[in-house]
């Protein structure tokens, strides 16, 4: 999309966090395959960009307390919300 800006590479890594400008960045988006990996990845967003907005998918929802004590500012998951969708269209 047009105005995103996307790095590819360790999403905890603070050099790949300064390659993505992430201290200059509006927001963050973490959506990747590991509840744990995308606590670590919000834990070093928060430690590199105290101020961002981190908006995180995560696959377990009873750990989304977790994920925002990691520095998460919103929680989604995408199972639960594509079930809604699916519910919805019956």
């Amino acid at each position: 999309h047009q105005g995103y800006h996307a790095i590819r590479g360790e999403g905890s890594d603070p050099e790949v966090l300064a390659d993505a400008a992430v201290k200059r960045a509006r927001g963050v988006m973490v959506c990747v395959d590991r509840d744990d990996t995308a606590m670590q990845i919000c834990l070093a967003v928060r430690i590199a960009a105290p101020k961002v907005r981190i908006v995180a998918a995560l696959t377990e929802p009873r750990l989304a307390p977790l994920l925002r004590q990691a520095g998460a500012d919103i929680v989604l998951s995408p199972s639960r919300i594509g079930g809604v969708v699916l519910a919805d269209a019956l």
